[in-house]
């Protein structure tokens, strides 16, 4: 019986000690690394849109004659894969039919 008082006193004493504890509020958090305020976020629009045009003059554009021959070898090439890919069906449907007659 004298283990089981023992026993209460110490959970006690361990509730009373969290309970004394006191939490600290959001505000006394530290910032973590990465982590900006509203005040900082509030020109991260404009700052992007200037990031996005000082990139954009960066580019070298394609002039004119290379834009229509790299067009030209995209259409040539989707050509032959759709010529490649419709006999490929062909074939596969003969081989279908041959092994699966309709009667």
């Amino acid at each position: 019986m004298a283990r089981n008082s023992e026993h209460n006193d110490s959970a006690k004493a361990a509730k009373s000690a969290k309970a004394a504890r006191v939490r600290p509020g959001p505000s006394a958090k530290e910032q973590k690394a990465g982590s900006y305020t509203k005040a900082v976020q509030s020109g991260r629009g404009r700052k992007f849109m200037q990031e996005v045009i000082a990139e954009m003059k960066k580019v070298t554009w394609p002039t004119r004659p290379e834009l229509l021959q790299a067009t030209l070898v995209v259409i040539v090439a989707v050509a032959i894969m759709a010529a490649f890919l419709g006999l490929a069906d062909q074939a596969s449907q003969q081989i279908t039919d041959w092994i699966f007659p309709n009667k």
